[in-house]
């Protein structure tokens, strides 16, 4: 009965990845806020995370290998921060009401909180260690590279994102700051999906003992 309900909690974020990215592709998307059609949407966190979980979610259908497992984890981290950028900055910034209509409802809040919820329910991290965490930093890493090379070739309206108002000088902190959130992220669904407890107290005692080494 688990299997069964994690299957179908799988396929079911697939098709609600894609068929959101295909519809806003197509243009019939209603949602008026950081929607594009066609290509264009793919220069979005929200929809790239998506298509990731996406992919993620058909795979693991069909493997339960470990790229499989990173590849699940990397994906539920990347929709998770979409899902608090959307609750703590960017609803308040351009309206919940926006943020949670159309594609952009099934992006922002359906979506992360069903894959969170599968990747709890299957135990996905069981018997990967915790250094794997750094794969799910690289979409996060990738994009904001990819965002901040935008806005310094093509100038600060290519911010859609609303995110480096304050120029240059908050270039480094911002990609420090989603940096670091995805860390946490990526920590909490680790530990949360059956990743070694021990290696986390070893690593905490480690860390401890560099900060405090009295």
């Amino acid at each position: 009965m688990k299997e069964m309900l994690i299957t179908a909690g799988y396929i079911s974020i697939a098709i609600m990845a894609f068929a959101s990215w295909l519809i806003m592709f197509s243009g019939l998307d209603p949602s008026t806020a950081l929607s594009s059609k066609g290509v264009r949407a793919l220069r979005y966190f929200t929809v790239d995370s998506n298509l990731l979980m996406g992919v993620s979610a058909l795979l693991c259908l069909f493997s339960k290998s470990f790229g499989t497992k990173v590849l699940l984890l990397a994906g539920t981290t990347a929709v998770s921060l979409t899902f608090f950028t959307v609750l703590c900055f960017l609803g308040p910034v351009l309206g919940f009401d926006k943020m949670y209509s159309g594609s952009n409802l099934y992006m922002h809040l359906i979506i992360p909180v069903l894959a969170v919820t599968m990747q709890i329910v299957s135990q996905n991290c069981t018997g990967l260690s915790f250094p794997v965490i750094c794969w799910a930093l690289l979409p996060t890493l990738v994009y904001a590279l990819f965002y901040l090379r935008n806005i310094l070739k093509k100038g600060p309206e290519y911010d859609w994102y609303c995110l480096t108002k304050g120029g240059p000088k908050t270039y480094l902190p911002v990609i420090v700051c989603f940096m670091l959130a995805t860390f946490l992220i990526a920590s909490c669904l680790w530990m949360a999906s059956g990743g070694s407890s021990m290696q986390m107290r070893i690593l905490s005692f480690s860390l401890y003992r560099s900060l405090f080494p009295g």
